[in-house]
């Protein structure tokens, strides 16, 4: 789902993912931790720049500026990545990264 959202240039908010993925919304920060360290072990942009709230269409991390300015970057750097050339573990941990690989 992230990679779809991804693919698209699109957002997805924090509620959307639980939905996606049969979840409380409590537990959806524990699954994009995992999405997250899954990106940075393998050199991607963290795919989970793309989920936002869906009050302020922004992560919920962004504190200042300098942040948003850099949350923008990487979204560009998501947007651009070749998700089809990469191949995700099926893993519970990997949860809207993928499952079978791109989406």
């Amino acid at each position: 789902m992230l990679i779809a959202t991804a693919r698209i240039g699109g957002l997805i908010t924090y509620g959307e993912v639980a939905q996606g993925i049969l979840t409380h919304r409590r537990v959806v920060p524990r699954v994009l931790w995992a999405v997250h360290q899954q990106c940075v072990e393998n050199g991607w942009p963290s795919l989970t720049a793309v989920v936002v709230s869906k009050a302020t269409q922004k992560p919920g991390y962004l504190s200042s500026l300098t942040e948003e300015t850099e949350w923008r970057r990487l979204l560009g750097k998501v947007y651009r990545f070749d998700w089809e050339a990469v191949a995700v573990e099926r893993d519970v941990s990997a949860g809207p990264c993928g499952g079978r690989g791109p989406e």
